[in-house]
């Protein structure tokens, strides 16, 4: 692999207002850097749209329900299996015994979906990392960061030369190693 495919090299433009960061991001989208890619830091959130950044569809939802598919059976078989399983007749009164069983069941369907929840969002949040993610030091200070990762040494003149003409304070080069799921 040659160096500029084993690394990405990332612009960060730092911009004192939203109108300087919102237009750099339009002008690299149109100039052909892609939307799902860059990324803005801001010390407030802006409404959706302020960027031009995309921001990617979400599955915990599908997964939480799946916990809470599992957590049904979970707990039907728990608490329906243990009274068949060992069976207590009293007085002619029903070996399973509905209410109890739906307590149980509900219990149990709410912590699979705690429990698929909280490990969906780990997993899409790429927690624990191995290494540090990127940290602009002036974003907490009011700034607004624009990263823009790129591959080879032209396209990062190119997004250096757009973030400096777009107005940004400051433009300056971080080097990552490129990771599985990077896909510039």
């Amino acid at each position: 692999m040659s160096a500029s495919r084993s690394s990405v090299t990332n612009i960060v433009g730092v911009f004192g207002n939203v109108e300087a960061a919102s237009q750099a991001t339009y002008q690299l989208a149109h100039s052909g850097f892609s939307r799902d890619n860059m990324t803005v830091m801001t010390a407030e959130p802006y409404p959706l749209g302020a960027f031009a950044t995309r921001t990617k569809k979400s599955f915990i939802h599908y997964l939480s329900l799946l916990g809470g598919a599992g957590g049904l059976l979970t707990g039907l078989a728990f608490a329906a299996g243990t009274a068949l399983l060992y069976p207590l007749p009293t007085g002619g009164k029903p070996i399973v015994a509905w209410p109890t069983v739906g307590v149980i069941t509900y219990e149990f369907t709410m912590l699979g979906i705690i429990i698929f929840t909280t490990l969906a969002f780990l997993f899409f949040a790429r927690l624990p990392r191995r290494q540090p993610g990127l940290y602009v030091p002036s974003v907490t200070a009011g700034k607004i960061a624009v990263v823009v990762p790129c591959r080879g040494e032209e396209r990062a003149v190119v997004a250096e030369r757009m973030l400096q003409v777009s107005g940004a304070e400051e433009v300056y080069r971080r080097d990552t190693p490129a990771r599985r799921w990077d896909e510039l």
